[in-house]
């Protein structure tokens, strides 16, 4: 079911970047609670089925690139996270 959800993340919901690559850290060990969140966002993906990503023209064409890192904030880990977005015309395109 990850799988899929990186399928979907990689070409038609960059929105959910976050919470499937969040997820994805559990998949070798995937308990209930993980499930069900997994489960909570194929529901969103099928209640968000008629959205769809616009480009608006009046704005100048603009790339845009932001980045974000936690530099080691779980302590557990003290692993690293790290997100990235960027836009063409204010609109999310990676």
């Amino acid at each position: 079911m990850i799988g899929a959800l990186m399928y979907l993340v990689t070409y038609t919901c960059p929105d959910l970047a976050f919470c499937v690559s969040y997820l994805s850290q559990f998949s070798s060990c995937l308990l209930d609670i993980h499930h069900t969140a997994v489960k909570r966002v194929f529901y969103y993906i099928s209640s968000t089925r008629s959205y769809v990503l616009t480009y608006p023209h009046s704005s100048s064409i603009k790339l845009e690139g932001f980045l974000d890192a936690s530099f080691a904030n779980y302590l557990d880990t003290r692993c690293s996270y790290t997100g990235y977005i960027f836009q063409l015309r204010k609109c999310t395109i990676s």
